[in-house]
């Protein structure tokens, strides 16, 4: 679950776009998804280059935890030692290929930005890594 002040980022989501479709929803970082293709996608997307921007998949429907049902995408940029997430949206891309996600989004007003410096954004993709590993050594 990624939080923000506290917050589940779902539910935040939910609240500030004042839809109920978003609430509980899954988070892509904690490796929940079925397909090993789209892990790499999330993965490849989520910290882009500095001075470029990526569209990342952040969370999916739990029952089928693939990009076939709901996808909540975010708009992710980077300039020098700031990471933002600009805005935030529904992907609606009708392609059965998984690197096609994020080419068409209904995007949400009064949603983001939220901003974060690099090395606290890096070290939250680390513990997500982290937890990840965890997850699978309990399993």
């Amino acid at each position: 679950m990624i939080l923000l002040d506290d917050e589940p980022l779902d539910s935040l989501l939910a609240r500030l776009a004042g839809n109920d479709e978003i609430e509980g929803l899954v988070t892509t970082l904690d490796d929940c998804l079925s397909d090993l293709q789209e892990r790499s996608i999330v993965w490849d997307r989520v910290l882009p280059d500095d001075g470029a921007t990526e569209v990342a998949p952040m969370l999916v429907c739990p029952d089928d935890l693939d990009f076939s049902c709901t996808v909540v995408v975010v708009q992710i940029a980077r300039r020098a030692d700031l990471v933002r997430w600009q805005r935030f949206g529904f992907d609606r891309t009708d392609s059965p290929a998984p690197e096609a996600v994020g080419r068409d989004v209904d995007w949400l007003a009064g949603v983001g930005p939220f901003e974060f410096s690099l090395e606290g954004y890096r070290g939250f993709l680390r513990s997500c890594r982290t937890l990840k590993t965890e997850w699978w050594v309990e399993a």
